[in-house]
């Protein structure tokens, strides 16, 4: 009977190293606002630059006093929020905690959900329109039919400027921090 001996072939290791971030690195945390006023159907939202701008529902609010407290001794540099008045809300807390100001960046701004924005794409999510159900299918937001004004050229939906991010503080460049947004 022959016996087939099975070697490894390296008897050598290769263990993943820890990663550390380096100094110059900016490290950004995102905090999706908390949750916003209900949308009633045949009551219109308040509206800023064409965007539904409710504030902070009660649940809302305790959700940005939670995420406060969980952040509120982290070493943070900033603090940024759009011009809607929920992130402005979700920020505050932590803002009064750790006595950062707030500042308003809006490229940071959600998109505009054309003819399903201010509220109707929540009464349409509740509705089973297929447009909603393709924007989570393909994960994009061109499903939706948006007014001219608000799409590029190309077509696809208008956005804040990608080459915009918040800056470090210098004279805090040598500390490991976050940025929260």
């Amino acid at each position: 009977m022959r016996v087939t001996t099975l070697l490894a072939v390296s008897e050598r290791s290769y263990p993943q190293r820890d990663y550390s971030r380096p100094p110059e690195a900016v490290e950004i945390l995102l905090v999706r606002h908390g949750a916003s006023e209900a949308v009633v159907e045949g009551e219109a939202p308040e509206l800023l630059e064409g965007q539904a701008d409710p504030a902070l529902a009660p649940d809302g609010r305790l959700q940005a006093h939670a995420v406060a407290m969980r952040l509120a001794e982290e070493p943070l540099d900033g603090l940024y929020i759009t011009s809607l008045r929920r992130t402005a809300e979700t920020a505050a807390p932590l803002a009064a905690m750790t006595g950062l100001e707030a500042q308003v960046m809006p490229q940071l701004r959600e998109i505009h959900l054309g003819e399903l924005d201010g509220g109707a794409f929540r009464i349409a999510l509740h509705r089973g329109d297929p447009r909603v159900a393709e924007v989570f299918a393909t994960e994009r937001w061109d499903a939706i039919p948006a007014p001219s004004r608000w799409r590029t050229s190309r077509g696809a939906p208008a956005r804040g400027s990608s080459r915009s991010s918040p800056r470090r503080d210098p004279a805090r460049a040598s500390s490991p921090s976050s940025t929260a947004a």
